[in-house]
Parts: structure tokens; C-alpha cells; sequence
């Protein structure tokens, strides 16, 4: 059970963790034009691909944990036949206990019949049959011992039944994690690709003459209302289902100017493709 609900946590921690890349992935890159947020960018970057490899190695302790379950229950399986057979060698033991008696109770019955002839023989005949009675009782106890010991070993074989779909179940929801964790990985990995080309793209455009003021690059005031008047063409709304079937509406507002400090930005200049001094004499 405990090992259940931790594989439990560790598929919700990498749910949580797939949905907070999605939703920072859809920033508009073509704001993100200051050196600090580069930089803050790609140590989130970091940190998310470090997150992404401490959850496989949690996968990979839950599938020692599994081995370390099976394991046991092989010695206990073993322990388990070892005791039967015990109980086996107890039962032919038994069996020539009983033939013992029944020889015995064949030697009392000629002793019956010389005791109708030889009275003086009475109290050895009497001790006999108290030595008898003392056997019986043992061998019933001896009998019920050995029904409970069954009983035993056959709900301890139950219980092994049960442990072992529990184990099953558990190694294929770590399978499924580490295909989830490997997709989410390549999905990660896809967007750097994505933003990578983009700024690319955006580097290689052609810069503003030299000596060109940035205030006359900028959009007029008239201009920036009119992009500000038109949420539609910048918004996105995304629906991200989560284990507990609760539903967040995620929302990126209209970016002018500054991107809010909320969005996760930083790309260091070897992916922008451009450095300090170039975009110095560009502007």
C-alpha cells in the first residue's frame, strides 16, 4: 500500500510538471530581447531538465523496491515448501505410529484372551490399555495440530496470490510513468527545438539602418492601443485535465512592452545567435 500511494505522488508530480512546460512554452519569444531574462530562461530550462531526471530515478528505486518485494516472496515460497514437507515427513511418521497401535492393539487382544485365563494379570493389562488411551489422545492432538497447520499454509498461499497481482500492478503503472516521462521529454525537447529556430529566424532578419533612433521603431501610441484592443489574435486558453478529474483554465493575457515577470524567459545568446556588442551596433 505504501509503495502504491508513492507511485501515485511521483505520477502526479510529473502530471503537474508536463503542465507547467506546456503552459510557459506558449510565451511569445519574439518579446524576450533583454540578456537577464535569456539567462533566467535557460536556467529554468536547467532546472526542468534536472526535475525530469530525478523523477526517472525515482521510477527506477520503485523498480528496485518491486524486485526487492519478489525477491522476498520467492524466499518465503521456499520457506513455505520447505515446511511442507516437514508437515509431509510429520505424516508418514504418524502413519507408522499407527501401524505401531494397531499392532499393539492386536498384542492387547492376546493378552485379553490370556488374561480370561491368568487373572493375576489384570494390572499390566490395565496399565496397557492407560498406555493406549495416553497414545489416541496424543495422536489427536497431533492430527488437529496438523489440520490447522494447513489451514495455515493455504491462506499464507492466498495472501502470496494476492501480493503477487498487487506486485504485477505496480510494475505496470511504473512502465507507464516511464513512457510518460520519456514522452514528455521528447515533447521538451521538441519545443527547444521550436523556440531555437524562431529566435533564429528573428535574428536573421534584417536590422534597422545605424544611427536610426529605437523610438522610431516602436509602434505609435495609436498603433499600441489598437494591438492592445485585440485580445483575440494573442490569447490562448488551454484545458489541462489532471489525475483528480479537476479542470484549470490557463489564460495568457495580450504581451506589449516588458513580458509580465510570471512568464518564465531566458535564452542565453548561443541561442538567440546574436551577442552584446552585435545588437549594439544595430541600435
Amino acid at each position: 500500500m505504501h509503495i502504491t500511494t508513492r507511485l501515485e505522488s511521483h505520477m502526479n508530480e510529473a502530471d503537474d510538471f508536463g503542465r507547467h512546460i506546456a503552459t510557459s512554452m506558449l510565451v511569445d519569444m519574439s518579446e524576450m530581447s533583454d540578456r537577464d531574462n535569456k539567462r533566467r530562461y535557460s536556467d529554468e530550462l536547467a532546472d526542468r531538465e534536472r526535475l525530469v531526471g530525478e523523477l526517472r530515478q525515482k521510477m527506477v528505486d520503485m523498480e528496485r523496491e518491486i524486485e526487492t518485494l519478489r525477491t522476498a516472496t520467492e524466499n518465503h515460497d521456499t520457506q513455505m515448501d520447505t515446511k511442507q514437507n516437514e508437515i509431509q515427513t510429520l505424516g508418514a511418521t504418524i502413519d507408522e505410529r499407527k501401524d505401531q497401535i494397531a499392532a499393539k492393539e492386536c498384542k492387547i487382544q492376546a493378552l485379553m484372551t490370556t488374561i480370561n485365563e491368568r487373572e493375576d494379570q489384570v494390572i499390566v493389562i490395565k496399565d496397557l490399555r492407560e498406555t493406549i488411551a495416553r497414545v489416541r489422545t496424543e495422536m489427536t492432538r497431533k492430527d488437529t495440530k496438523i489440520q490447522r497447520l494447513q489451514e495455515a499454509i493455504d491462506n499464507h498461499q492466498d495472501e502470496m496470490t494476492v501480493k503477487e497481482d498487487a506486485i504485477n500492478r505496480l510494475h505496470e503503472a511504473a512502465q507507464e510513468q516511464m513512457a510518460l516521462v520519456t514522452l514528455r521529454d521528447g515533447q521538451i525537447k521538441e519545443l527547444q527545438e521550436t523556440v531555437r529556430q524562431e529566435v533564429t529566424d528573428r535574428a536573421n532578419q534584417p536590422s534597422p539602418a545605424q544611427g536610426v533612433s529605437i523610438g522610431a521603431l516602436l509602434p505609435s501610441s495609436s498603433r499600441v492601443e489598437e494591438r492592445q484592443a485585440t485580445p483575440s489574435a494573442l490569447q490562448i486558453n488551454a484545458t489541462v485535465s489532471t489525475s483528480s478529474s479537476q479542470r484549470t483554465e490557463l489564460q495568457r493575457e495580450p504581451v506589449m512592452g516588458n513580458i509580465p515577470s510570471s512568464v518564465p524567459q531566458a535564452l542565453d545568446d548561443s541561442i538567440l545567435g546574436c551577442s552584446n556588442a552585435d545588437i549594439g551596433k544595430t541600435y
